[in-house]
């Protein structure tokens, strides 16, 4: 039998000795750190790009009609006749509706949601792997809608909220040199919006809140695909001389 397999053979039963809770504790340390991480990098609060939403009869029509039915169905027809219609005093429904302001907190709140799983590849490295997650994520906004034609405006109250994220984090470790390998797998949540306060501008709640949705649940995705993930594969790095000692 060669050096090579009897360490190999050495550092896979190594292995079978760790304590479960040693390795839970060390990972529990490395999620400190990652979320103590994310707020130094202004990633808690997450700062939502400001939104601009124009509206008008014929812009919630577009938004609306797809649900009346079939393209040429009665229902259909209706809605697209009535817009036709009531072009002329459309103006009494248009405006713009501003969020600003919007912040996204609670994502340095990532705890570990499972054992932490350590098993032994052949080619003489190490696989890590755990779940992560949070819950209850809340982005309120400070808005303000105004109706153009009325010269009126109307300050509703608006917040998204994500009810949760989840992260699979799957490493693989060289433990005698050579480049580390990550799969980072990701879930968010659906994004709901809270609308209150809109007044006369009530009937398109349903309109406004699939675009607020959509740049928040995209925001959140882009950060979580970059800086939080380089955030935790840093922490892994940073790690290697003490999970490498797991297996001597």
């Amino acid at each position: 039998m060669s050096f090579d397999l009897i360490k190999s053979f050495l550092a896979e039963n190594a292995l079978k000795f760790v304590p479960q809770e040693v390795l839970d504790d060390m990972i529990d340390k490395l999620l400190e750190e990652v979320c103590q991480g994310l707020k130094k990098l202004g990633l808690d609060p997450l700062t939502i790009p400001d939104i601009k939403i124009p509206y008008s009869l014929d812009k919630v029509t577009e938004a609306i009609a797809p649900l009346a039915g079939a393209e040429g169905s009665p229902a259909r027809q209706v809605v697209t006749l009535l817009a036709q219609l009531c072009k002329g005093c459309s103006q009494t429904v248009s405006g713009n509706l501003k969020l600003t302001e919007g912040t996204l907190q609670g994502l340095s709140r990532l705890k570990r949601q499972g054992p932490v799983v350590m098993t032994w590849e052949e080619e003489g490295s190490v696989r890590l792997g755990t779940k992560f997650g949070v819950e209850n994520l809340a982005a309120p906004f400070k808005s303000e809608a105004n109706l153009e034609a009325i010269n009126q405006s109307v300050n509703p109250d608006i917040k998204a909220r994500v009810s949760n994220v989840a992260l699979d984090l799957d490493v693989q470790l060289p433990v005698r040199g050579g480049d580390v390998k990550s799969n980072f797998d990701l879930d968010v949540g659906p994004v709901d919006v809270d609308l209150e306060g809109l007044g006369p501008l009530d009937d398109l709640a349903g309109y406004i809140a699939p675009h607020v949705a959509e740049i928040v649940g995209k925001k959140l995705k882009e950060v979580l695909t970059t800086q939080v993930k380089d955030k935790f594969l840093e922490e892994v790095e940073r790690r290697l001389p003490g999970i490498r000692a797991l297996c001597s």
